[in-house]
């Protein structure tokens, strides 16, 4: 028989509600599951584990959402295209997203 666990409650701010809707949708999995994956992630030690490749491309994603560019750039790279889409992306922000 498995532990059933401990049940904690946590109160947070409508932004980080909204976080951790957004953490937990782009990993396909519900707010429980995501906090405990954070609360995982967060408790092992440096180099503890190394990451796959599926990991690897979800931090890029999370941190090309928050606007850090090289991410960005790193998966459009990946997809090997350049569209009309990232064409109209830096003329309204006046970033180049091929370097």
């Amino acid at each position: 028989m498995s532990d059933p666990g401990v049940k904690v409650s946590v109160r947070l701010s409508s932004a980080l509600v909204d976080r951790l809707d957004a953490l937990a949708e782009a990993r396909g999995v519900s707010r429980s599951v995501c906090l405990q994956a954070l609360v995982t992630d967060a408790a092992l030690l440096p180099g503890e584990e190394v990451p796959g490749t599926r990991e690897l491309l979800q931090i890029t994603a999370e941190r090309a959402r928050a606007g850090n560019m090289a991410a960005v750039r790193m998966l459009l790279e990946r997809e090997g295209r350049r569209s009309s889409e990232d064409l109209e992306f830096e003329r309204e922000f006046g970033a180049r997203l091929d370097g």
